[in-house]
C-alpha cells in the first residue's frame, strides 16, 4: 500500500524553480570542463583516448553536480544553486558522488559479467540500447529488464546516495525499505518531474527552429546551443534536487502517515527547516568583524560580554559561509548551549564542522543535544551514525561505536534508520565480542 509524504508538496516548488535562467548558467558550468577537454584534444593530434577522456570527464562532471544538487534538496533548499551553503561542504559532495559512483559500478556488474563470460564469439556483438554500452553481446531476457530498470534506479542510487550516512549504508536493506517502502507513486513522480519541465520547453520552441532552421541554419544552430545549455541545467537540477527532497521526506518521522491539509505548514518543517530557518533569521554583521569583537572580549576575560557576541557570531558565520569560525566561536560555550539561542539545524551544521575538524566529542554531544530536542532529526541522527563510523574505523574503538549506536536506539527508537543502526550495532557488537580484551558491557 502507498503512503504519501510531504514530497509532493515541495515537488512543485523544486519544479517552479528549474524555470529560472540559473538553469542556463548551471547547464554552462557543466559543460565547461567536458569543453574544455574537447578544445585540448583538438589542439593536438588525434588519439584513441580522446573519446574516453571526453566521457570520464562529462561522467565525472554529472556525478557531483547531481550529488550537489541532491544535498540541496536533503536540506530543503528548494530555490538553492549549485553553490548554495545550505549543502554544506564540497568535502561532503565529493563523497556523495563517490556512492552515488559506487552505486552505479554495482549496477553495470551484470553486464560486465555477461561480456566476460560470452564476449568473444564472433558476430554475437550488436549496438547497445539505451543505459546499456556499446559494443556489448546479445542480453538475454533478465539482462535486459535489468537494463530497463536502469531508468528508475538512474533516481533511487541518486536518493540513496544522498541519504546513507556512509558507504556501509549503500547496500543496507533497512535504508531502503526506509526510502522506498510503499512510495513508488513518488519516485514516479520525481521522473516525471526531471523530464517534464526540459521536454516542454523544447516542444515550446523547436517549431520556432524549425521555422527559422530553412532561412537561416547558423543563426538557429547557434540560438539552440544556448537552448541546449539551458536544458541540461533544468534536468541536472531537477535530478538532483528532486531525489535528495524524495529521500529527505523519507527520513522526516513526522510524513510518514497522511497528515491533513490544515497541518501542512508542519508537514513541510522537516525537509525544508534547514534552508528556511537560516533564510528567516539571517544574522547581521560581517563574521570576522564579530569573531574579533567575539576573541577581544574573550582575551579580555568579559566572559558575559564574549557570550553575546558568541549569540551574533555564530549565526552570522553559518549564514555566510564559515562554518569554521563559528564552530570555533561555539566550541568554547558548549557549557552555555541554551544562552545561545541556536535552532536545531545550526546544532546540526555546527556539528558537521566539529567532525571535519577532528572534534568527535563536541560533534557528539552537540548532535545528541539535537536528538534530545527533537527524536525524529533525521540530520542529528545521521551525524551520530558518522560518529560511530568514525569510532569503529578511524578510532578503533568499536565500544564507543556500540554506545553511540545503543545510544541512538534509546533516544530514537521510532526513527525511520533505527533498524539499520540496529543492523550496526549487532555487526560491531560481533566483532567486539572476539576481541577477549574489549568485552561488551551491556
Amino acid at each position: 500500500m502507498s503512503s504519501r509524504t510531504a514530497f509532493p508538496r515541495v515537488f512543485g516548488e523544486i519544479v517552479h524553480d528549474s524555470f529560472s535562467v540559473t538553469s542556463f548558467f548551471t547547464g554552462l558550468l557543466a559543460a565547461l570542463p567536458t569543453g574544455l577537454v574537447l578544445l585540448f584534444a583538438a589542439s593536438g593530434p588525434r588519439s584513441k583516448g580522446d573519446a574516453a577522456a571526453v566521457l570520464v570527464v562529462w561522467m565525472g562532471t554529472v556525478l557531483v553536480f547531481v550529488s550537489r544538487f541532491a544535498q540541496v534538496g536533503v536540506a530543503g533548499d528548494t530555490e538553492g544553486g549549485l553553490f548554495s551553503s545550505a549543502a554544506g561542504p564540497w568535502g561532503d559532495t565529493l563523497l556523495a558522488a563517490t556512492r552515488l559512483l559506487a552505486l552505479w559500478v554495482a549496477w553495470t556488474l551484470p553486464f560486465v559479467a555477461w561480456a566476460f563470460l560470452k564476449g568473444g564469439e564472433p558476430g554475437a556483438e550488436v549496438p547497445g540500447f539505451g543505459l546499456v554500452p556499446y559494443g556489448l553481446p546479445r542480453l538475454p531476457l533478465l539482462l535486459s529488464l535489468w537494463s530497463g530498470l536502469g531508468v528508475v534506479l538512474s533516481f533511487a542510487v541518486v536518493a540513496a546516495a544522498a541519504a546513507a550516512p556512509g558507504f556501509g549504508a549503500l547496500f543496507s536493506p533497512a535504508l531502503w525499505r526506509t526510502l522506498f517502502g510503499g512510495r513508488l507513486g513518488e519516485l514516479f513522480l520525481a521522473i516525471a518531474g526531471v523530464f517534464g519541465p526540459p521536454l516542454t520547453v523544447l516542444l515550446v520552441v523547436l517549431p520556432v527552429f524549425g521555422a527559422v532552421a530553412p532561412r537561416q541554419p547558423k543563426l538557429a544552430l547557434t540560438a539552440f546551443v544556448p537552448l541546449l545549455l539551458y536544458a541540461v541545467g533544468m534536468v541536472l537540477t531537477l535530478q538532483g534536487k528532486l531525489c535528495g527532497a524524495f529521500a529527505a521526506a523519507s527520513l522526516a518521522e513526522d510524513d510518514l502517515e497522511p497528515i491533513p491539509d490544515e497541518a501542512a505548514p508542519q508537514a513541510v518543517t522537516p525537509s525544508v527547516a534547514p534552508g528556511a530557518s537560516e533564510r528567516a533569521a539571517p544574522a547581521a554583521g560581517d563574521p570576522e568583524s564579530l569573531h574579533a569583537i567575539w576573541q577581544a572580549r574573550l582575551a579580555a576575560g568579559d566572559l558575559p560580554g564574549a557570550l553575546e557576541a558568541a549569540r551574533a557570531a555564530i549565526p552570522a558565520g553559518l549564514a555566510k559561509g564559515s562554518p569554521k569560525a563559528a564552530a570555533e566561536i561555539y566550541r568554547q560555550h558548549l557549557d552555555r548551549l541554551d544562552a545561545l539561542g541556536l535552532e536545531r539545524p545550526a546544532l546540526s551544521l555546527l556539528a558537521d564542522q566539529l567532525l571535519r575538524d577532528g572534534d568527535v566529542a563536541a560533534a557528539a554531544w552537540t548532535y545528541s543535544q539535537a536528538l534530545d530536542a527533537e527524536p525524529g532529526d533525521a540530520k542529528a541522527f545521521k551525524g551520530l551514525l558518522r560518529v560511530a563510523e568514525h569510532h569503529l574505523e578511524k578510532a578503533k574503538a568499536p565500544l564507543e561505536a556500540v554506545r553511540v549506536y545503543r545510544y541512538l536506539l534509546e533516544r530514537a527508537p521510532g526513527s525511520p534508520l533505527a533498524e539499520h543502526a540496529r543492523d550496526l550495532l549487532a555487526d560491531v557488537e560481533r566483532r567486539a565480542a572476539r576481541e577477549p580484551s574489549s568485552p561488551v558491557r551491556p
